[in-house]
């Protein structure tokens, strides 16, 4: 903010800026036929006082910016009253005119003097907060002829799909800041706000505002209770705001249904002061009005407009404001009230049906926050429909967009609403360093939000991918919100990246072409994909199906080689021993192929015992250890020999160990029996015989 000490010198020089150009069209003098009455040069600019016939006497330097010359606007320090600024007022020969609706501001007068609003601001400059000039303020607005063009502004900013959400809600309210309303035509009487806390015609001031019935809002202008439209420009206004829509006349507003709040600042003879909109503005501000279009502008830096929006600010409530008609760049060349640095306020430039930036339009890359249609706009007028082109129409195009998202979410912020208006603007290659959005309203966009947006920075398409999972990365963003999450899908799964802004996903993958999808959703649930196709193809990889073979005797047993790999694997076995045999030894296989193996065991002349071989399996190129399969080989030893012979109904080899030992003794008893046979019985004693006998045995 700039500082608040305002004398008028220093304003003289400072709101022209180092061009001194015309903030409005130079081609337009209003004061070319003003009456003069005093003339001066003062730092090295021309002063001169001048009055036109039914208007206040205005200073103008250099021709371009026009203040009144009879009175100045006061904001009084906290806790002083009128009487206050009445004594401040006498000591310099002026006087309290009237206070101002709103804050503490005051208008003090003066007679008319080529140097009265310098005196006066610097005699007051103790007294007050701060003291400054009354600029006179134009409409910007470029007549046209009548109903070219018809209602191409409304289908540029993608209304009719918005309608399809809302066409808008009587519980928004709209203040139109301008020349006031034809709030009887037929196509906007249904949406003029009624204030229900005043009884028409009866006098009082029954809601205590300070305005008595003022019903249908104030003119500020003449200071009564009808705000009706004198020319056609607020009405014109009100209609691309909130013409009623789908009732079969004439024309449709950007919001069909809507509570527009008359606000005349314009007196019956066209004048437009800044202290008739600060005042505006307040009782705006002070009756709920979410959005005030402000298709007017001019003058110097004005605390008391810039305070009072600033209020409006504090209450949630939007200004819209025209960035002006000169051709000029706000950003060197600001233009009030659209050049305030308030967070409330969005500037609007103009542009044409082809999407160009208009002729006589102001921008400013930072300055002015984005295009809307303002070149042959038909709307209402008093009487009946017409066209006109300007900022001005321009502006209504914002306001009413701004009264239809309110409308389709009651419970957003002011801020919420405008961030919404400014990220979901239609990206326009003619506002390129334009405007801070480069974009025109999208009011399909703003009613139903935009769709998160997301990137994928890594592995390039089509890239040849040796190892799984793969690392994906990239990048989401919502334009006009959060990013809730990214999530991913492809042949090998599905899961959840890490992050959004930016994000990565570990994917496996499938041998061959792989698509991954990924999917950003925002926090209103739309989401956005984007897919990449990579190709895995991971290197060849040697697997045995086992590592060990066992024998007993001769034989053949048989493993697999396969290559899960993505590559051409060969291998060879090396290895072995006499009586094993391998085959094949070598082999080349491709992605998935396998090979079986022939372990031969030839076990003749193999004394019995375990027997080892080792065969080890090579692949170059398969990466790790070469694999080593084992190879066992047990001979067992002979069963004992079995014995010959008979006994117990066994053969002879089973007793031949008994028969061996027996055969002496049977001998000697058969020799003993033979002998007794043959001896003589002898009963007178035979003992002599059997020793013979005996002995011979």
């Amino acid at each position: 903010m700039r500082p608040r000490t305002h004398w008028a010198v220093l304003l003289f020089v400072g709101a022209l800026g180092a061009s001194g150009q015309d903030p409005q069209d130079a081609s337009r003098d209003p004061y070319a036929n003003a009456r003069l009455l005093d003339e001066t040069v003062k730092d090295g600019r021309r002063v001169r006082l001048v009055e036109r016939p039914g208007r206040y006497a205005c200073v103008l330097v250099d021709g371009a910016l026009a203040m009144v010359g009879d009175h100045v606007i006061v904001k009084a320090r906290r806790g002083a009253t009128e009487q206050d600024i009445a004594t401040a007022a006498a000591r310099c020969g002026a006087h309290v005119r009237e206070k101002l609706y709103g804050e503490d501001l005051y208008l003090v007068a003066f007679a008319p003097a080529i140097d009265g609003v310098e005196r006066v601001c610097k005699a007051l400059a103790p007294d007050v907060d701060f003291a400054e000039p009354d600029y006179v303020l134009d409409l910007l607005i470029t007549p046209n002829d009548p109903d070219y063009g018809l209602l191409w502004g409304m289908t540029n900013i993608n209304a009719p799909a918005a309608w399809d959400t809302h066409t808008g809600s009587a519980s928004v309210r709209v203040g139109v800041i301008d020349t006031g309303v034809a709030w009887s035509h037929a196509d906007l009487a249904a949406n003029i706000w009624t204030n229900t806390g005043e009884v028409a015609g009866n006098g009082i001031d029954d809601d205590g505002n300070g305005r008595i019935d003022d019903v249908r809002g104030w003119d500020f202008g003449s200071g009564d209770n009808n705000p009706q439209d004198q020319g056609s420009h607020g009405t014109h206004c009100s209609g691309t705001i909130g013409a009623v829509g789908n009732n079969a006349t004439g024309v449709a507003g950007v919001c069909w249904t809507v509570s527009i709040v008359p606000l005349k600042i314009a007196d019956n003879s066209g004048n437009l002061l800044t202290s008739a909109a600060v005042q505006a503005v307040n009782y705006a501000t002070a009756n709920g009005c979410k959005v005030t279009s402000n298709s007017w502008g001019g003058g110097g830096y004005s605390s008391s407009l810039y305070g009072a929006i600033s209020s409006a600010n504090a209450s949630g409530s939007l200004f819209v404001a025209a960035a002006g008609n000169s051709s000029s760049n706000n950003d060197s060349s600001p233009m009030y009230p659209a050049s305030y640095d308030l967070p409330n306020i969005i500037s609007v430039l103009a542009i044409t049906s082809s999407n160009g930036l208009a002729t006589f339009s102001s921008y400013g890359a930072t300055s002015v926050d984005l295009g809307a249609p303002g070149v042959n706009i038909r709307s209402t007028v008093p009487g009946g429909y017409t066209a006109m082109s300007g900022t001005s129409m321009a502006t209504p195009h914002v306001a009413g967009a701004c009264a239809l998202v309110f409308a389709q979410y009651p419970t957003q912020t002011h801020s919420w609403v405008k961030n919404r208006i400014l990220s979901t603007t239609t990206p326009t290659s003619a506002l390129n360093g334009r405007c801070v959005t480069e974009g025109r309203i999208n009011l399909t966009g703003a009613i139903n939000g935009l769709p998160p947006t997301i990137s994928i920075a890594s592995p390039a398409s089509g890239a040849t991918l040796t190892m799984q999972p793969a690392t994906f990365t990239g990048s989401a963003s919502d334009p006009d919100g959060t990013v809730a999450g990214v999530t991913w899908t492809s042949a090998g799964g599905s899961g959840t990246a890490t992050g959004t802004t930016p994000w990565s996903a570990s994917v496996p993958l499938v041998y061959g072409p792989n698509t991954v999808v990924f999917t950003a959703t925002d926090d209103e649930g739309r989401t956005a994909t984007a897919s990449r196709t990579v190709t895995f193809n991971p290197p060849p990889s040697l697997v045995l199906s086992t590592d060990a073979l066992s024998f007993t005797a001769s034989g053949a047993q048989t493993l697999d080689v396969s290559n899960p790999g993505g590559q051409t694997l060969a291998w060879s076995a090396t290895g072995g021993a006499a009586w094993l045999a391998v085959a094949p030894t070598s082999g080349s296989l491709t992605h998935d192929e396998s090979e079986t193996v022939t372990f031969t065991v030839d076990a003749t002349g193999l004394s019995p015992g375990t027997y080892d071989a080792t065969i080890t399996f090579s692949a170059p190129g398969a990466g790790g250890s070469p694999r080593l399969v084992t190879v066992t080989l047990t001979i067992a030893p002979p069963p004992p020999a079995q014995p010959t012979g008979g006994g117990g109904g066994g053969g002879k080899c089973g007793l031949l160990g008994l028969d061996v030992l027996l055969l002496p003794l049977a001998l000697l008893v058969l020799r003993r029996a033979k002998h007794r046979r043959r001896a003589p019985h002898n009963i007178g004693g035979c003992a002599s015989q059997r020793l013979p006998c005996s002995s011979r045995a």
